[in-house]
């Protein structure tokens, strides 16, 4: 009972109020719910379960060589892009590996100092490359069950460049086939949706021996232009966006 008698004013204003609290502890319980089922599936969603990963990402790559401001002095895109495809395994929550195969296109410019006349001779080629890179999860030790995970990586590897354009140069050589030797950095920021699937980007500067972009100082060069011997590695950074999948 109440305590008000039916029938007298303001006996419906009670149950008003009740309905009025039940509504509210309703929605309570259902956001409440809510939130608890969103912990479970960020706790679930690390994904550490399951060590080893397959990714896939493409995305633009940014060609930094000695000769890159005569690319921009020319109103050229120094963007290209990169393909990417890895296999991994996780030892534990904070340390990985992995293999990486990549294939891209890159554009360069003959060195404008070693051109007559302020000449502009730019050329494209194609890459692949394979690295082999050691991750590190930042907040594997702290917040291992977070399904956001941020990594920084580190590796090494070569790339064969091939498919060289002419430049047109009147007299500088740009060689058709390179092995070149290379290192990288970088970092990647990754959402796991289940315990498996997860979308990342990825950005790395990666640098290579300077035989990468076809171009080396050659004696005619180290004679004619003297204290300018060339940049002596060949730079870029390539992003990925992808999806990773783990088993």
């Amino acid at each position: 009972m109440n305590g008000l008698p039916h029938g007298k004013p303001g006996g419906g204003a009670v149950p008003f109020v009740n309905n009025q609290i039940y509504s509210h502890m309703k929605k309570l319980v259902i956001v409440l719910a809510l939130l608890a089922g969103c912990m479970q599936l960020q706790a679930k969603n690390s994904g550490y379960d399951h060590p080893w990963t397959v990714s896939a990402g493409a995305g633009p790559m940014f060609n930094l060589y000695e000769n890159f401001f005569s690319i921009l002095d020319n109103k050229q895109s120094p963007f290209t892009y990169q393909t990417a495809l890895s296999f991994g395994y996780d030892f534990n929550r904070v340390i990985g590996v992995r293999l990486e195969a990549g294939y891209g296109k890159d554009i360069a410019a003959c060195n404008v100092l070693q051109t007559s006349g302020g000449g502009y001779y730019p050329y494209n080629f194609q890459h692949v490359n394979l690295f082999a890179d050691v991750l590190l999860d930042v907040l594997g030790h702290w917040h291992p069950d977070y399904a956001f995970r941020f990594k920084l990586l580190a590796g090494g590897g070569f790339a064969q460049t091939f498919s060289f354009t002419d430049s047109g140069h009147p007299w500088q050589k740009v060689q058709n086939s390179n092995t070149a030797f290379g290192f990288r950095l970088g970092a990647i920021g990754q959402y796991n949706f289940t315990g498996r699937l997860g979308a990342f980007v990825e950005i790395t500067a990666e640098a290579f021996t300077d035989n990468y972009n076809g171009l080396q100082p050659t004696e005619q060069d180290k004679q004619n232009f003297k204290g300018y011997p060339g940049f002596p590695l060949d730079l870029r950074a390539p992003v990925l966006i992808g999806i990773q999948y783990r088993f």
